[in-house]
């Protein structure tokens, strides 16, 4: 086996250069955006469009809190504290994540029994 080199006319390496896509053979680095925690954050939670479905309406004044159990309160609870870390300067973020820690506190008291 011989180590001489190939005789590879100029054109004909252009033409192989330009059938991959930048970055793979030239190793240019590819600038792309990093996205932001807020955005993450808005993605995984985002805030609802009251006008988009009677659920969104809900979730949006937080009418749904009340019917939902244990573990989806803290899933929620979980999900509004990143988001309102995150983006501290949305309201609705802030506001969901007051109703959900009422809710969770209210069903942690003890039941007590007015009567008699």
């Amino acid at each position: 086996m011989s180590t001489r080199p190939i005789a590879v006319s100029p054109y004909a390496a252009a033409k192989a250069l330009r059938a991959y896509p930048p970055g793979i053979l030239d190793r240019t680095p590819q600038r792309h955006p990093l996205p932001t925690m807020a955005t993450l954050a808005r993605e995984q939670y985002p805030t609802p469009v009251p006008t988009s479905t009677i659920e969104a309406f809900e979730r949006y004044h937080h009418a749904d809190v009340a019917r939902m159990d244990d573990e989806t309160i803290e899933h929620e609870r979980y999900l509004a504290r990143l988001r309102r870390a995150c983006d501290p300067t949305d309201e609705w973020a802030r506001e969901r994540f007051s109703r959900l820690n009422a809710e969770a506190a209210r069903r942690r008291a003890p039941k007590t029994w007015r009567g008699r």
